[in-house]
């Protein structure tokens, strides 16, 4: 049986213009960009039911309306020292009391510099970091093979989303509850009936099998790199690799010129493989209830 391979992704209006590339020989310039993209690949989640956004001097809240720390978001941190835990707490305060936790995004850019030790301070868990990292399309980019019995199409009708769904359910161990599974499903069933190219997803099936999946994000003139999954069943046969060069191929036709992700621990050894160059680390601080709880007056 030979692979098939469908088309990535179509139709719809046309994508937004590229942005031109950075100097990437520039780390402050890079980790910029990768702070802004990845800000901009956050307010495309904003359409949804019950969110809501506001971009401050010191910073951009995005309150999700779920309870979810995958969709509530404090990022661009510029804040001041002086009476910063009363900002904390007012910020935390907006998501309260249905989309909590939080994550708070520190990254290069941020300030003050001892942010995330402040946020410490103040009761906010600390997660395991993400690496900034950017590729320029320009190169050369490893050939997309599908072995036989292994397919990589686009995600475009309500079947191969539920698919979808169920690969990052297994790949990211979302709550049994199916809360976060049905929140995606309908965000992304809306993209699908809008024909959105704003938005692409990627499966592929390894057997007859859904097993890795990925997202393609059109953020701020870039291309933003996320969602990459496998299931635990399939992993080391080269799925996920799959699954991300089909964002990377589909944006540099699209004639962006700079893919921006932020990578695990355990992510990064394969985009570097695949041509990414790593910049600033990106600490993630998770504020919930508890946060509130312990101000005082709380």
């Amino acid at each position: 049986m030979s692979p098939t391979h469908r088309p990535l992704m179509g139709g719809g209006t046309p994508p937004p213009l590229p942005a031109p590339l950075p100097d990437l020989a520039d780390p402050m310039a890079a980790d910029a960009l990768i702070e802004e993209v990845l800000a901009q690949a956050m307010l495309a989640y904003v359409h949804a039911q019950g969110s809501s956004h506001r971009q401050d001097d010191d910073l951009l809240w995005i309150r999700g309306g779920e309870p979810f720390a995958s969709r509530n978001h404090v990022l661009r941190l510029r804040m001041r020292t002086d009476g910063f835990e009363d900002r904390v707490h007012a910020v935390c305060s907006i998501f309260a009391p249905d989309s909590l936790p939080v994550t708070w995004w520190v990254g290069p850019p941020s300030r003050p510099a001892d942010v995330g030790g402040r946020l410490r301070a103040l009761g906010l868990h600390e997660e395991e970091p993400e690496f900034g990292m950017i590729l320029d399309l320009a190169a050369p980019l490893p050939s997309l093979e599908l072995r036989a019995g292994t397919t990589l199409d686009a995600v475009d009708d309500p079947d191969e989303l539920e698919a979808w769904l169920d690969v990052m359910a297994a790949g990211y161990g979302w709550p049994a509850d199916g809360s976060k599974h049905a929140f995606y499903r309908r965000l992304y069933l809306r993209d699908l009936a809008e024909r959105t190219v704003l938005r692409g997803h990627f499966l592929v099936r390894d057997g007859g099998t859904a097993a890795a999946a990925s997202s393609l994000f059109l953020a701020g003139g870039h291309a933003f790199v996320t969602n990459i999954a496998t299931i635990p069943g399939a992993r080391g046969r080269g799925l996920g690799t799959l699954a991300t060069l089909a964002t990377l191929r589909r944006a540099r036709q699209l004639g962006y010129h700079a893919a921006v992700l932020t990578a695990s621990v355990d992510g990064r050894g394969l985009y570097q493989r695949l041509g990414f160059r790593e910049y600033g680390v990106l600490e993630r601080y998770v504020a919930d209830a508890s946060v509130l709880d312990a101000r005082p007056g709380g």
